[in-house]
């Protein structure tokens, strides 16, 4: 093999090793510096997993993977309970999203304050101040130089379909380059 393939195999395996590091030192960080007592305030239901697994084959397609055999009942922190009240250390985090761990206090309160005002507008048809506000506010953080434009998507996907438009708005060039197997996100 190629001596240059080598290495950035290589790198790409020292990327994903320091990925998965982050990623288990945030939910120690999230462990560490939260109360439990915050979380863990609610009784767990006693469910089947029988029955949840018939109505789940029954009621979702076979073509979402589903890794676990069991169901979630509730989350704090790190921790994931199933419906018969066992717990799990939760290294997945909803495939690496919830980087401050489930039911964070702060998050809650931020979530119930929005929902009091509203719960979505859909800024592409009726903006409202705090999504410009967060866009000033990574604009002045983003370490590059010149005139900065931030927008938000939920999605892989979503983004680099907006980001071939955005590009296409910008430069009037309408063609692009895409790769076949390629991964962009969900």
């Amino acid at each position: 093999m190629c001596k240059k393939v080598i290495i950035r195999q290589l790198k790409r395996k020292t990327l994903y090793v320091f990925y998965i590091f982050s990623f288990l030192l945030c939910y120690i960080l999230a462990i560490h510096f939260a109360s439990q007592d915050e979380f863990y305030d609610f009784d767990i239901k006693d469910g089947s997993m029988s029955d949840l697994m018939k109505r789940r084959e029954e009621a979702t397609p076979k073509g979402i993977g589903v890794l676990c055999d069991w169901f979630v009942e509730k989350a704090g922190n790190a921790t994931l309970w199933d419906t018969n009240g066992k717990e799990y250390i939760d290294f997945a985090a909803g495939i690496a999203v919830l980087n401050v761990g489930h039911r964070h206090p702060r998050i809650i309160e931020a979530v119930k304050k929005q929902l009091d005002r509203f719960t979505h507008t859909a800024y592409q048809v009726t903006p409202y101040e705090s999504y410009i506000a967060l866009a000033e506010k990574i604009n002045e953080l983003a370490p590059i130089s010149g005139k900065k434009k931030t927008c938000f998507f939920t999605t892989g996907g979503e983004a680099t379909e907006n980001a071939i438009k955005v590009a296409k708005a910008k430069t009037k060039r309408y063609g692009i380059i895409a790769f076949g197997g390629s991964f962009h996100g969900r």
